[in-house]
């Protein structure tokens, strides 16, 4: 250990991901650029907020997927009760109010998104009834 700062060393994930947030979307590094320390912060600063976006977008298609799955899954049950005389039609799991919840609910979700990220990750004015 001779020559090494003391003191516990960061994982290499997080100094590579330290060094991605030095560098503009081209790989150019920010200190190479000429800019001022409020315009480095603004640069993080909007990285930041795009890797944000992203997290949130991901997170909303993983679970609208896995809803889907679980609807599958749930169909999937329900034929295999119809097909042996389990049940009849109306005693069915998946009917038209389940499909017309869903399609409800997801709408309703995504707006809640898109409102979630428009005010409080980009920053957008909110508007004040006078």
């Amino acid at each position: 250990m001779t020559g090494d700062a003391p003191g516990p060393r960061l994982p290499q994930a997080v100094l590579a991901r330290i060094a991605e947030l030095e560098t503009t979307d081209d790989g150019t590094p920010l200190s190479q650029l000429g800019l001022s320390v409020p315009d480095k912060i603004a640069l993080s600063d909007a990285q930041i907020r795009r890797n944000i976006a992203y997290a949130i977008m991901c997170l909303f298609a993983i679970v609208n997927i896995a809803t889907l799955w679980f609807i599958y899954f749930l169909f999937e049950a329900d034929q295999r009760d119809l097909a042996a005389r389990l049940t009849d039609a109306s005693g069915r799991i998946i009917n038209a109010h389940v499909i017309i919840t869903l399609l409800g609910a997801t709408t309703v979700q995504l707006g809640t998104v898109m409102v979630i990220m428009a005010r409080y990750v980009f920053k957008a004015p909110v508007d004040e009834a006078d």
